[in-house]
């Protein structure tokens, strides 16, 4: 966890590596590979009636 709460707070120089970054971390905590990232897309996230937001692919 202090390894990707390095990588999580590591400022970069241009938003292309910031995005990649998001990508990394977003991927450590839901499981997706990089495919899956690659194809989700906003239809793909949906709120459950308790009002949590869950990724349904």
């Amino acid at each position: 966890m202090k390894e990707l709460e390095t990588v999580y707070n590591k400022e970069f120089p241009s938003k292309r590596l910031e995005t990649v970054r998001d990508m990394f971390v977003f991927s450590c905590f839901t499981g997706l590979a990089y495919i899956d990232l690659y194809q989700l897309t906003k239809d793909d996230i949906i709120e459950k009636p308790d009002g949590k937001m869950w990724i349904q692919t």
